[in-house]
């Protein structure tokens, strides 16, 4: 063993020191308690997960919260001598925004563990508003507890359990339940006495609420929550840049017959003010706005969400080529929204796509188009 040599005292005094050696970790307040499902659609919300710290250190949640994690908060973005279930930072400490940042960092700092925004919808907030996106209550699904608690695993809330938009659970398909099955009491996201998977009242298993015959089925792979939360786990975490402007050009250039934003706007029943914000990159859109525009458009949501406008115009051409279109009928051409396409296509407007592109978007042979509109085509 190499040990460290100290001439006034002898050598051989340290032999029990080794060079190099790794010094010891630092002194938390807390416990370095590691997160559920990080990595995986089903990771565990920052509720649930300080949920499961004050249980670690037999502490009550208003204890925990007044005692620990108060001193380490902003002063002026809570009272905990208050009822706590209806704090603002405890009821959106799940999601995006200035609330859920702070009790990131008071958690991070306080138990030594990096990534806890991971357990927030804080790795999203270039892709959606903060607006309506989370609950205002616990949710839980209570076939996912018995199974969690029958496994052997640590009962624990997924962070989807939490989103507004949520009203299912993905594999079990049943609706997500907020009342205790024994005292119907709405269930906060955290309250003053919150164990995970019993009632924050009568203290009684959460789980029981489900039927005695229990199934599981396959997670549907169209399902939007698991899905988005994959994606952003595999190439999402690389995206800066909010696509959903182009989304919108895509639409507009694509899906309408007149090509600008108030006919949008008209069309989508939303102030004109709201597209030109979302247009011109001054607004993030809302959950629900993603999902009406999907239902209007007959368009997957998660692609809005995810892809450019020009991903989404070359999945168009993709599933246009696979049918057979051989049988050219110039009746059915809408030959005035497809002059617009292409006039947005060249003057910068719209999302650039080839006319070859277009042409099989709009089922009409590539020279039909150059001879009705020269003009444009030569600019594409």
């Amino acid at each position: 063993m190499i040990a460290y040599e100290c001439p006034e005292f002898g050598d051989g005094l340290y032999d029990f020191i080794p060079i190099g050696m790794t010094p010891p970790r630092k002194t938390t307040s807390l416990y370095s308690l590691e997160p559920i499902g990080v990595g995986t659609p089903f990771v565990e919300s920052l509720a649930s997960y300080l949920t499961r710290l004050a249980a670690a250190h037999m502490l009550p949640m208003s204890a925990m919260l007044r005692l620990v994690i108060g001193p380490c908060l902003p002063r002026d973005n809570h009272n905990f001598g208050k009822v706590i279930g209806r704090q603002g930072i405890v009821v959106n400490m799940n999601g995006i925004g200035q609330e859920a940042l702070d009790m990131v960092d008071a958690l991070e700092m306080l138990t030594g563990r990096s990534g806890l925004d991971r357990l927030t919808m804080l790795p999203f907030s270039n892709l959606l508003a903060k607006y309506k996106l989370q609950k205002q209550a616990s949710f839980w699904c209570p076939y996912c507890l018995n199974e969690q608690r029958a496994s052997g695993q640590l009962v624990h809330y997924p962070l989807f359990w939490s989103l507004k938009m949520a009203s299912k659970c993905p594999i079990h398909r049943c609706y997500l339940q907020t009342r205790c099955p024994h005292c119907t009491s709405v269930q906060p996201v955290i309250g003053s006495r919150s164990v995970v998977g019993y009632c924050n009242s009568c203290k009684e298993w959460l789980g029981d609420g489900a039927k005695k015959k229990t199934w599981t089925t396959r997670v549907d792979e169209n399902d939007f929550f698991l899905r988005l939360f994959e994606w952003h786990n595999t190439v999402g975490h690389k995206r800066e840049q909010p696509t959903f402007p182009s989304v919108l050009e895509y639409l507009i250039g694509s899906h309408m017959k007149k090509h600008d934003a108030k006919s949008l706007a008209r069309l989508l029943h939303l102030p004109d003010s709201i597209i030109e914000e979302l247009l011109e990159e001054r607004m993030l859109p809302a959950l629900g706005v993603v999902f009406w525009i999907g239902q209007v458009f007959k368009v997957d949501p998660f692609d809005l969400l995810t892809k450019s406008g020009e991903e989404m115009a070359a999945k168009d051409v993709a599933t246009v080529a696979k049918g057979n279109y051989s049988a050219f009928d110039q009746n059915r051409v809408d030959w005035k929204q497809l002059e617009g396409v292409l006039r947005d296509v060249a003057s910068g407007k719209a999302s650039a796509m080839r006319v070859e592109d277009i042409a099989r978007v709009y089922r009409c042979p590539t020279s039909e188009l150059i001879r009705r509109y020269p003009e444009y085509c030569c600019g594409i």
